[in-house]
């Protein structure tokens, strides 16, 4: 069988061990899955196409309808928000007053670059709830493209949204 010059889940596969072949795919719980395939017996080519079999296999078991997104976008992962909850803190606005505010913060890709943006309400001006919320809904709205990939991980128990709310209360 002749193999493609370069495929989709060539990501996945490395060919670090002299006579071995190495996957290595997120799994949606945040942890790594590995295995290896032997290449001294059956050959680099054979090896690559069990190999490539595996990766397809396993990521479309692990990752159900989001493995196509998962190998079309290679940072797809890493583009994801650390959190969906916007961050209480306390600042000094200009006349040295303290402020309590909440900042939503998200990232937007323009150019080819990623770029943050922070959004922030005054707990003084909405009260503490309605500034949550606001802020809230900032994030879910920048994010909502993303929802239902964040919604899996949730319930897969990736550490980066198990205490997430993904709805306003």
């Amino acid at each position: 069988m002749v193999m493609p010059q370069q495929c989709l889940e060539d990501k996945f596969i490395y060919d670090t061990v002299p006579n071995k072949l190495s996957i290595r795919m997120p799994k949606p719980n945040g942890k790594v899955y590995s295995a290896t395939i032997g290449k001294k017996k059956i050959g680099h080519d054979a090896a690559m196409e069990i190999a490539i079999t595996k990766v397809r296999e396993v990521g479309s078991e692990m990752w159900a309808e989001f493995w196509s997104d998962i190998l079309n976008n290679p940072t797809l992962l890493k583009e994801l928000p650390h959190s969906v909850e916007p961050t209480l803190t306390q600042e000094k606005d200009r006349h040295g007053k303290t402020v309590i505010i909440y900042r939503a913060i998200w990232t937007v890709e323009s150019n080819g670059k990623r770029k943050r943006v922070c959004k922030k309400t005054r707990v003084n001006t909405h009260g503490y709830e309605e500034s949550y919320r606001i802020s809230k809904q900032q994030i879910l709205t920048a994010y909502d493209q993303w929802l239902p990939l964040i919604r899996f991980l949730k319930e897969n128990d990736n550490p980066r949204f198990v205490n997430s709310q993904l709805e306003l209360r």
